[in-house]
């Protein structure tokens, strides 16, 4: 799913390097360790299976053959749920994850002043929990923006879907993902959505027919194109240039089971 010795070490605040830097370089301590642990087992292993392409390079780059590595994307079981009532002259955007370093919260937090310049009536919604949950409160608290900014914490999955439901606007600005399930699900709902080109994330954002990519944490990009979205009058992607059926097909639970199913029995 990711690259474990990695995550463990942004978490540690022992690694400050993005996880394609961390692959090149070397590191020695219990980084070290777990790098190398991670890469001996799956170069000894038979088969590899991996939830996208971008992953599917990092595995090959610990030495592992193509030959043994299958990409098969994680299956998504779209829920239907009622959208969560919200003011009426209130504008949403969510974002949902993880509030460790790499999610990149922060940095939509610090953009909302100027966003507020523009489109006053906006509000930003952060879902989920982690160890930057103190820092983010307190930028908050510095740029004045509690009224704005709503931090929920751990929500179930219901309820964050219906947050998603309700928005006017997804962001994901995240440094890492292996593939995003949350786009997937803002996707089923036709919200638009901006994402980070990081990871998997070019693999299901289609520019201009199921949402836009920005390099990560470019607050000036990030910043253009809320403000873009907002001001445009988009409240649906522009699928109309795309097979809807086609594109989920590949994240049902049926494709995900025949895949593995095929993958094990080759082994």
């Amino acid at each position: 799913m990711g690259d474990y010795a990695w995550e463990q070490g942004q978490v540690r605040g022992l690694v400050k390097d993005s996880v394609d830097e961390f692959q090149e370089k070397k590191y020695t301590g219990k980084i070290g360790r777990l790098k190398k642990i991670e890469r001996e087992v799956v170069r000894n292993a038979d088969c590899v299976i991996v939830p996208s392409k971008y992953l599917a390079a990092i595995v090959k780059g610990w030495g592992v053959s193509s030959e043994k590595i299958k990409v098969i994307y994680n299956a998504v079981k779209f829920q239907a749920v009622d959208p969560v009532k919200k003011p009426s002259d209130e504008r949403w955007i969510v974002s949902v994850g993880r509030l460790v370093p790499w999610k990149g919260m922060q940095g939509l937090i610090e953009i909302m002043p100027e966003i507020l310049e523009k489109h006053p009536n906006t509000r930003l919604k952060i879902i989920g929990d982690g160890p930057e949950m103190e820092n983010l409160k307190s930028k908050i608290k510095d740029l004045h923006m509690e009224t704005v900014v709503q931090l929920h914490g751990n929500l179930s999955r219901t309820e964050t879907l219906a947050h998603i439901h309700a928005a006017d606007l997804f962001v994901l600005n995240s440094g890492y993902e292996g593939l995003s399930h949350v786009i997937l699900e803002a996707l089923g709902f036709n919200v638009p959505v901006l994402a980070s080109a990081s990871g998997g994330n070019d693999e299901i954002i289609i520019s201009g027919k199921t949402g836009e990519l920005f390099q990560y944490s470019d607050k000036g990009v990030i910043l253009k194109q809320i403000i873009h979205f907002l001001g445009s009058g988009i409240t649906n992607n522009p699928w109309s240039q795309l097979d809807r059926g086609e594109f989920f097909k590949r994240f049902e639970p049926s494709t995900m089971i025949e895949e593995t199913k095929k993958t094990l029995e080759s082994v």
